[in-house]
This record gives C-alpha cells, sequence and structure tokens, in this order.
C-alpha cells in the first residue's frame, strides 16, 4: 500500500515536471501589443522591419492564427529574428489611424513595412504557416 502511494507521488511529480519544462519550451510570434511607437522605436534601434498583424477580438480566423500559426516554431523563429513583430486590435480607437492608412478591412490582416514603415505586402485572411514564412520572405524582399 506505501509502495502504491509512493509510485503514485513518483508519478504525478514526473508529470507535472515535464508539463513545466514543455510550457517553457514553447515558441511563439513575439508580439508588441497596440503600442506603435514602441514598434517604431525597436524598429529603428534594431533595424529591422515591422510586421503588424491587424485582428478583431471577435475573429475566429484570428483567434486561430494566434493560437495555430504564431506558436509553430518555425514561424516564430522566423518572424521573431526578421521582423519586429506588432498584433494591433483593428477596433481599438488608437489604431484606426493605421487601419485606414494601410486600408484594412478585413480581420485578420497582414501588413509588412519597409525601412520607412511603407506599405511593402499587405495580405488578408488565414494563412498556413508555409504561406505566412513565404509572405514575410516576399516583404523582406522589399526591406
Amino acid at each position: 500500500m506505501n509502495m502504491n502511494k509512493n509510485l503514485a507521488i513518483i508519478a504525478i511529480f514526473f508529470v507535472l515536471l515535464t508539463s513545466f519544462r514543455f510550457a517553457g519550451d514553447k515558441k511563439e510570434i513575439n508580439f508588441i501589443d497596440n503600442d506603435w511607437k514602441a514598434a517604431k522605436d525597436a524598429s529603428k534601434a534594431q533595424d529591422k522591419p515591422i510586421f503588424v498583424f491587424l485582428y478583431t477580438s471577435t475573429c475566429q480566423i484570428s483567434a486561430r492564427m494566434k493560437d495555430e500559426v504564431f506558436t509553430n516554431p518555425k514561424v516564430a523563429t522566423e518572424f521573431n529574428d526578421k521582423f519586429i513583430c506588432v498584433m494591433m486590435d483593428m477596433d481599438a480607437f488608437q489604431n484606426q489611424l493605421h487601419v485606414n492608412a494601410w486600408k484594412a478591412t478585413g480581420s485578420p490582416t497582414w501588413v509588412f513595412l519597409d525601412k520607412n514603415r511603407d506599405l511593402a505586402l499587405k495580405e488578408s485572411g488565414f494563412k498556413k504557416p508555409d504561406e505566412i514564412i513565404a509572405l514575410a520572405e516576399q516583404a523582406l524582399k522589399k526591406y
């Protein structure tokens, strides 16, 4: 009886230990959240183009992108290494100037900006990991 209790404690400890390890290993895009000034400053300081993910809180496709694509290790590495990434709520008042300037009409919208923060590339809708990486590579050619 005592041995079964010890085995149960060891098994629980092992499960908890491995779940913490894997949670810490999770790779995802590091987004600046709704802070355009911080994104501009980081872009200038690090000499990287800006990638903007425009979303709405009610958009199921945006939620799916956050869960399935932005957590893809290959996507996360590509975007974290080569872009300053900012996530902007299209419905937020402070973001309306940018949403209108980029002529973003649907959620989600992907905006890639060049060194001068001019529009280099814009796309909308769900993108699979390989598709969003291809868009990133296309945008980098314009940087």
